[in-house]
């Protein structure tokens, strides 16, 4: 695993070739003051998956971790709400990183107030919510680095467009040219009806348009279950890991490579089969109501999984793009239930104009 080793700026291209793709491209922004980046790697130099980039943005820092160094990759999946299982499998065709924890409020408020900002001019942001540092009922307790909550799905995907700008990264939600949007335009609104009467979900472009464009952005429900999943080539003399052929694997999966079985925790020792407090395979891994007495805790502070990801299940509930019936598909459990929602392979999904005190969220930027 590679690590910060210097501290470089990232210089901007005076021009770009990007990928072809059916709708306008807009270009990068220069960087805002106080944006920078730290690496030990690029995101482009990036080869080996738990490699990192450090991102600092009005101040905050928050590292990004090389998730998949594959072109394609097959891996076990659970298709349903609420299933979590081993037999089923998807593929992954885009090498991507993952935030190596929960979007902090420290983060949030750093870059939302750059957003909304009346210097911005016609560029200035406006959100529905503006977010809330951890759970209500943590009272006096919450930091800086407690999760924010209290977003929207709409929110949080326009506040990821806040930040590459802000960052000089290629902006990822752009509008598709419906309800009086422009085809290309950057969406920098979340409040309710500011579309011709539509929200956030009606005219943005559809999730495989996204997956090409290389700023930060929410994560699909697929890339969420194959980080959380992730062992890597080497299972050690663990032998309940699923592959190809074994423990339930499908004979597809892509050989040489471990995944967390569908009813563990992201990282976990074992299955989920009850609710006690030292539940060893679960309360290392993750916050839930019986270890948290159902308030958020600061980001850190249990075991990361395979790739260097903390709080993958726990904590608070995880906010992917991918679209399910009328909403969004929800992943990761949080400290206001009960563990079992923290299997990795256990989802559900909410609606776009939802928010409450246990639902954050998580980046992603492609390569």
């Amino acid at each position: 695993m590679k690590s910060l080793k210097i501290l470089t700026a990232l210089p901007l291209l005076a021009a770009l070739i990007f990928p072809a793709c059916d709708f306008k491209r807009r270009p990068l922004y220069k960087f805002a003051k106080g944006a920078e980046v730290k690496t030990g790697v690029s995101f482009d130099s990036a080869d080996t998956p738990g490699d990192w980039v450090s991102v600092t943005a009005g101040g905050v820092e928050f590292k990004m971790i090389y998730a998949n160094n594959q072109d394609s990759i097959t891996f076990p999946f659970s298709p349903n709400v609420g299933s979590p299982v081993d037999d089923n499998k998807e593929t992954i065709t885009q090498k991507f990183f993952m935030g190596e924890t929960q979007v902090t409020w420290a983060l949030w408020k750093a870059v939302y107030d750059w957003a909304v900002h009346a210097d911005r001019g016609e560029n200035v942001y406006s959100f529905e919510n503006e977010g809330q540092m951890g759970s209500v009922y943590g009272g006096a307790g919450m930091t800086e680095q407690h999760p924010v909550t209290r977003v929207r799905w709409r929110d949080a995907v326009i506040w990821c467009n806040a930040l590459s700008e802000m960052t000089g990264a290629e902006v990822v939600y752009v509008a598709n040219g419906t309800n009086g949007t422009t085809n290309g335009d950057i969406l920098r609104s979340s409040v309710t009806g500011k579309y011709s009467s539509k929200n956030v979900e009606d005219v943005v472009q559809v999730e495989k348009n996204t997956l090409i464009l290389k700023g930060y952005r929410l994560p699909t429900s697929k890339e969420w279950e194959y980080t959380a999943r992730y062992v890597g080539t080497d299972a050690g003399a663990r032998t309940d890991y699923v592959s190809q052929g074994v423990n339930n694997g499908d004979n597809d999966l892509t050989p040489g490579y471990f995944w967390t079985p569908a009813a563990y925790a992201s990282g976990g020792t074992g299955e989920y089969t009850g609710e006690d407090i030292d539940y060893p395979h679960f309360n290392p891994f993750g916050w839930y109501v019986k270890n948290t007495d159902n308030t958020t805790q600061p980001v850190k502070q249990k075991t990361p999984n395979a790739l260097g990801l903390y709080d993958m299940s726990g904590n608070v509930s995880e906010l992917c793009f991918t679209a399910k019936e009328s909403g969004r598909v929800l992943r990761g459990g949080s400290c206001h239930i009960s563990a079992e929602y923290m299997q990795v392979g256990f989802w559900g999904h909410v609606t776009p104009n939802l928010s409450d005190n246990y639902r954050g969220f998580r980046l992603a930027k492609s390569q």
